[in-house]
Order: C-alpha cells, then structure tokens, then sequence
C-alpha cells in the first residue's frame, strides 16, 4: 500500500471530545507519497491543527481550513493557469468541489501516512506544514511547466513531440484530477442504514 495524504470536508472540527459521527464527513482526494499542492491551497484559508479523525491518539496532526475559502484560494491559483491541457482539469476540480454532497464547512488534510515516512514526530512535521501552508499565496505559487512550448512542424519532431498524456503530468502532480469521494479511509456514516 502506498503512504498517502488525504483530503475530507467536514461540517466541523475534529476534536478529543467530538465523535466522529457527529460530523458529516465526506472524502475528496487522496494522493500518494506526498501532499500536492491543491490539498495545500484547499485548506490554506484561516489554517489550524486539529485532531486526526485518521490517526485519533496521534493528537493534533490534522490540518484544517475553511472551505469556500480554500476553493476561491485554489480558484485564484487555477485563473492563473493559461494552458490548453490544464482547462478540462480545472473544470473538472472546480465542478468536483461545488457539487451539493461534497460542500462543508472546513477542508481536513490528514498527512499522517506521509508524515509516517520521516523520523520526525508526528506533530512536530505537522507544526511545520501548517507554518508552511498559512505562507501560501496562490498568486505566487509556482505554476506547473509544460515541455510543449511549440508545436513541432517537421516530421520528426511531431514523431518524437510528447504524448497528450504527458502534458497532463504536471497537472497531475500538483493533485489535479485525483477526485473521489471513495477513499482508503472512508468516515460514511450510511453504511449499515
């Protein structure tokens, strides 16, 4: 199994004293060995730690966020992004997470399973995240480089120009098109009903 980070929305803040089931807990995206910058940006508006619905005795190694917040921030970022390729990504990720089921009030980012691949402790890779992520402007983050700069004109450079799928990748590792409400960890409380 891979060390992921996931992302959930929820309808309140995870806490010691707060059953799980008294949240409405709805996955968005799960990533593998690291934690991409969109699940940064979602939860980058008005940022703090909080308890682990994942990991509960870890303490506080969850990162929480406002949502409409975290999708203007993530929005705002995306108006910067020009390239043919990225627009049906951008659609689809915009669409994803106005969908009526998946709109909450906050963003959860769990990383302990990434957190996990350092020797670090836990909350101590945490504190650093959330310094990091309450840095973030999403008109200065760094945008995604494509190797297409021209369409090749010759017959041999058409041959070897990349494949379509190619100019998707770095969509693709800043956590572009990784949508689903079905995660590893899955907090449905219908099951069973």
């Amino acid at each position: 199994m891979a060390n992921r980070s996931y992302l959930y929305a929820l309808n309140g803040v995870p806490a010691l004293n707060v059953p799980i089931d008294a949240l409405e807990v709805t996955g968005i995206s799960e990533f593998n060995y690291s934690i991409p910058l969109v699940y940064r940006l979602l939860v980058s508006s008005d940022p703090m730690a909080c308890q682990s619905l994942i990991w509960g005795e870890a303490g506080q190694i969850g990162i929480i966020g406002s949502y409409g917040g975290g999708v203007e921030r993530l929005r705002t970022f995306l108006q910067r992004l020009e390239h043919p390729v990225a627009a049906p990504l951008v659609s689809a990720t915009l669409d994803f997470l106005a969908l009526e089921g998946n709109r909450r009030s906050h963003f959860l980012l769990e990383a302990g399973e990434i957190f996990e691949m350092s020797d670090e402790p836990l909350q101590l890779q945490n504190e650093e995240l959330l310094a990091e992520i309450a840095q973030l402007d999403p008109t200065l983050e760094p945008l995604p480089v494509f190797s297409d700069a021209k369409k090749p004109t010759s017959w041999i450079g058409r041959l070897l120009a990349p494949p379509p799928e190619a100019l998707e990748r770095p969509l693709l590792e800043i956590g572009l098109g990784y949508w689903s409400n079905v995660l590893y960890f899955d907090f449905d409380q219908t099951e069973g009903s």
